[in-house]
């Protein structure tokens, strides 16, 4: 009998609802011309595109004219950054976290080995920044295209960055902001910090819609140049024929997300987080990574003594529960991650780290059923260890 599946990595993606599917589907079926072309099918596929717009500027709070459709958060992200570094090279400035999520940082860094001034922002041991170290480092440069680049909310410990903080420096000291939003759209209200945000970017599949397709929520347009051209569409930032099913399923997911939020749905999900970390706890020998600060419910990041990531993850996918490490391959050899040595994580302990992400369609039933399966797994991996010593 096939064993039911347990999906806690939804920080990775999200199940599409159904509605998204038939929306898509029926735009694949339907509404498949080209919205440049002048005739009513063309017309028509422009109409649901602008419609779509319509309900992402809603999620984030903008006005349609100020969202930019491109193909995920990754391309947003790169879109922002090399967007705003219009001055030669070298005299653009860039500050970030080390931290950030690779759609972030490897554009960062491009540009720092191309002649740009990088610098990273110190930040405590749960991974939350520095505000003086911010305030610092942003007062010593008043030239140039200057960007700050900070995610709103980490995708392997949840922890939740004071945006309207680095807003308002960024402001006063007359930078640029960009924030990765992908793990925060659609999850949390955005409040008024949003609005102080010049670059926003976020990903439809990580609020239950479909993969291949993000957007930039533009404060100023003036501040961006394009990335990608060739063509008109998107006001000429991001040229190309627009994917009108992938975007007309994003639209989908925005208003489910933005009734979700207006009912309070992300509260109501709450206590699924903290079910979930007491029964953890009660195994002893666990450490939750960004525990001391505020951290978003879809995400609880925990190390196990005595235990390697890759073999529980595989014991545990054995049993139907869907879960990420605290690790990555990289050239052909398991190495900690990035986050959690810069969170000053011990070796043993990041490589010994899982992280389960949530999303408002987990059942505290399967968080139930999960935490048995974990638990005995756990137990059995450290038996399995003591045995060798």
């Amino acid at each position: 009998m096939t064993r039911p599946t347990i999906y806690l990595d939804s920080n990775a993606t999200t199940e599409p609802l159904q509605e998204v599917r038939d929306g898509i589907n029926s735009c694949l079926a339907d509404g498949w011309a080209n919205p440049s072309s002048i005739h009513r099918p063309g017309f028509s596929a422009r109409s649901s595109i602008e419609l779509a717009r319509g309900s992402v500027a809603r999620l984030v709070d903008a006005d349609p004219g100020r969202i930019v459709f491109t193909s995920g958060g990754t391309e947003s992200a790169n879109l922002a950054i090399n967007g705003v570094l219009s001055d030669p090279i070298n005299a653009c400035s860039i500050i970030s976290n080390p931290l950030e999520h690779g759609a972030v940082s490897v554009p960062v860094h491009d540009a720092g080995r191309r002649g740009a001034k990088v610098s990273m922002v110190s930040h405590d041991r749960d991974g939350q920044i520095d505000l003086s170290d911010l305030e610092d480092r942003l007062s010593k440069v008043s030239s140039g295209s200057r960007l700050v680049s900070i995610m709103w909310v980490n995708n392997e410990t949840g922890v939740i960055q004071p945006i309207g903080q680095v807003a308002r420096l960024c402001r006063s000291f007359g930078w640029i902001l960009h924030c990765d939003a992908t793990q925060a759209v659609g999850k949390l209200p955005l409040g008024d910090e949003v609005e102080q945000v010049d670059l926003l970017t976020f990903s439809a599949h990580k609020f239950h819609g479909p993969k291949g397709i993000g957007a930039l929520r533009i404060r100023d347009r003036s501040v961006l140049g394009p990335v990608v051209t060739g063509g008109p569409q998107e006001s000429g930032l991001r040229g190309g024929t627009e994917n009108t099913p992938g975007i007309v399923g994003m639209g989908i997911a925005a208003e489910r997300a933005a009734a979700w939020l207006d009912d309070d749905g992300h509260v109501k999900v709450e206590s699924l987080r903290a079910q979930f970390e007491q029964r953890m706890g009660d195994l002893g020998g666990v450490t939750i990574h960004g525990e001391g600060a505020p951290r978003l419910w879809t995400t609880s990041c925990i190390g196990f003594d005595q235990v390697e990531s890759e073999s529980l993850l595989m014991m545990l996918s054995e049993q139907g529960v869907c879960a990420s490490g605290g690790a990555a391959c990289a050239s052909g050899a398991l190495e900690p991650s990035h986050v959690l040595v810069g969170m000053g994580v011990p070796h043993d302990l990041a490589m010994g780290s899982i992280r389960f992400s949530f999303s408002r369609l987990t059942t505290p039933e399967q968080i139930d059923a999960a935490c048995e399966i974990i638990e005995a797994s756990v137990r059995r991996l450290r038996s399995m260890d003591s045995s060798t010593d």
